[in-house]
């Protein structure tokens, strides 16, 4: 009899759900007391007699490497009953890390990058068209969601693994700064199952980095909390002494995402199967007159189903995001108060997401785990260091996250209207953005950024409606019910953001020594002054001085003290023939960024 059948059964009676879905629920909710014992266990660690602190003693580390595979093993039996599913994962994971291991110890560059990355995406592929194929269009909870997740941890830990051994060989190798930070040896068999089957985020995520997953383990994440550094102060001058490491307190963190989830789980009820996306490929939504308003309603009741849709993803992932908070892996440091951060983990933000005026804003904040990956992992591998991203890349970034979520038509139209949607929403932030900051006009301002969210917003709602549907025919058939106005819309404003761009600085070697020679600051007014940066020490020779050596020290010095005088007492005629700052500063004479066009590449 399967693990836990006669609980299931009662709470999918009095719930009204399916079996499947209850055992991933009860699997979430039993992370919470099981991660309980990751918080508090950190064994007191000794002084050393430079004052910091001994590495967390190993019997430590590897007694909750061994806690996490065996209460991963007991809930994914648990969710899991089919054994078919849970060796899926195994098997998975363990080849993963038998090519990594061979692929590091051989140096075998980046081919054994690739290869995991190859045969972690081929295995899912194979599970994501089994499941397809024994039951389209399904949404049964099986081993394809945690396996999902496995391949985020399985692929990124390949890159880091793979940076950590340029940076052996090439410390100041081209890599990113959070490249450098992530990059970690080979870790053991038992490190690399407990990070893969991590139990808080192993069936719907989130996904995090070896390196973070470490300074969980130790404790070492918490060392820069005020109580831990108060303590450490304290016995500093000590050596030998005994110090526990102290996390913050995670409840009140835990308790917001719990009723978060809540919020949302009610949400669900009322709304995921009422406005549903499957109803909108119905006669009663597809057929009927044609007239404004009947396009209006349509398209009014597409925002209604993707806020409906969202509820159940912004349940279950603040659900997962509390169970890693009380365990502590969600801890982020500390803010400028010293007030403990819990958004290591964070998956979602919902305020920031719905609120958001640009498609940008949107990606920034949805499903970020992966959406971290999709950046580290293949936009930035596919950008050469020094090189711009292209259309391309953004093209390929696209389709990979349709191939990571399976083979459905649907997923395939959404990525790629995702990238031309990108592709609109970057132009037409080009084009108009430092127009309107340039005005300084409040009212201007406030709708712009209105605008921007009415447009971001629904055309977000309108382009997942075949990730929801799945099938070719019913997406279709909904894009053609809204005569595909999302996709004009975009299309439009590709070519309005192309008409609009500013004109691009000249390139010519004259230009850019022009530009250079006639430098300018700006005050917080935006008005404009002359402003001579010159290197006295590093001044040109005049031909005189190249045919009969540096001059005499006289005629530098009188030299000099001219150019001083120039350059302090600039005239009001000269001042007047300063023209506007260039595009972009050259290498030659230094020019200030005005805090407004800070400002427009932050927001």
């Amino acid at each position: 009899m399967p693990l836990g059948d006669s609980l299931v059964a009662a709470v999918s009676a009095a719930a009204h759900l399916p079996d499947d879905k209850v055992r991933c629920l009860l699997a979430l909710l039993g992370t919470y007391p099981l991660s309980i014992p990751l918080l508090v266990l950190h064994p007191r660690r000794t002084v050393r007699p430079d004052g910091s602190l001994s590495p967390a003693p190993a019997w430590a580390t590897t007694l909750k490497y061994i806690y996490i595979v065996v209460v991963a093993t007991v809930l994914t039996a648990f969710c899991f009953p089919d054994p078919h599913d849970w060796i899926h994962l195994l098997a998975g994971a363990l080849a993963m890390y038998g090519i990594m291991a061979i692929g590091a110890t051989l140096n075998l560059g980046k081919t054994w990058v690739w290869t995991v990355w190859a045969a972690a995406m081929l295995h899912m592929s194979y599970s994501h068209l089994a499941r397809q194929w024994a039951d389209y269009a399904s949404y049964k909870f099986d081993h394809t969601a945690p396996q999902m997740v496995m391949v985020l941890k399985l692929t990124a830990l390949a890159w880091s693994v793979y940076d950590h051994s340029v940076l052996a060989k090439n410390p100041t190798a081209p890599l990113t700064p959070r490249q450098r930070a992530m990059a970690v040896p080979l870790p053991t068999p038992l490190e690399f199952l407990a990070y893969i089957f991590y139990f808080g985020g192993l069936f719907v995520g989130p996904a995090f980095d070896l390196r973070s997953f470490q300074r969980f383990i130790t404790g070492d994440a918490y060392l820069d909390t005020p109580i831990n550094q108060a303590a450490l102060a304290k016995k500093k001058e000590t050596p030998g002494a005994q110090v526990r490491i102290r996390p913050p307190h995670p409840w009140l963190a835990m308790l917001q995402c719990v009723a978060t989830s809540a919020l949302f789980m009610a949400l669900t009820v009322l709304l995921a199967d009422r406005f549903a996306f499957s109803r909108l490929s119905t006669p009663a939504y597809l057929d009927g007159p044609i007239t404004i308003a009947v396009l209006a309603s349509r398209f009014a009741r597409l925002q209604i189903s993707g806020f409906a849709a969202r509820t159940q993803y912004y349940a279950i992932w603040k659900l997962a995001e509390g169970a890693c908070i009380v365990a502590g892996l969600g801890f982020n440091g500390t803010d400028a108060q010293g007030h403990a951060q819990w958004n290591q983990v964070t998956n979602v933000r919902i305020w920031a997401l719905e609120t958001a005026s640009s498609f940008k804003g949107i990606i920034d904040n949805w499903n970020m785990g992966t959406s971290t990956w999709l950046k580290e992992c293949v936009y930035l591998r596919l950008t050469p260091p020094g090189t711009r991203p292209t259309f391309l890349t953004t093209m390929v970034t696209y389709t990979t996250s349709a191939f990571w979520h399976g083979f459905y038509p649907g997923y395939y139209l959404t990525f790629a209207s995702g990238a031309l949607i990108t592709t609109a929403a970057r132009g037409l932030r080009r084009a108009f953005r430092a127009r309107v900051l340039a005005t300084k006009s409040t009212p201007l301002y406030v709708a712009y950024t209105f605008a921007g969210w009415v447009m971001s917003q629904g055309i977000l709602n309108y382009v997942v409606a075949p990730f929801m549907v799945l099938s070719l025919a019913d997406s279709i058939a909904i894009w053609k019910a809204n005569y595909f106005l999302g996709h004009i819309c975009v299309l439009t404003a590709i070519a309005v953001a192309s008409i609009a761009a500013p004109k691009k600085a000249p390139s010519s070697t004259a230009a850019a020594s022009k530009k250079a020679s006639e430098p300018a600051s700006f005050l917080n007014d935006g008005t404009t002054v002359p402003q001579l940066n010159l290197d006295l020490n590093n001044l040109p020779a005049s031909p005189a001085q190249s045919r009969s050596g540096s001059g005499s020290p006289r005629r530098r010095r009188a030299r000099r003290a001219s150019l001083e005088a120039s350059a302090e007492q600039p005239t009001d005629a000269a001042a007047s023939k300063w023209p506007s700052p260039p595009a972009s500063p050259t290498k030659k004479g230094p020019v200030e960024i005005p805090a407004a066009a800070v400002a427009s590449t932050t927001m």
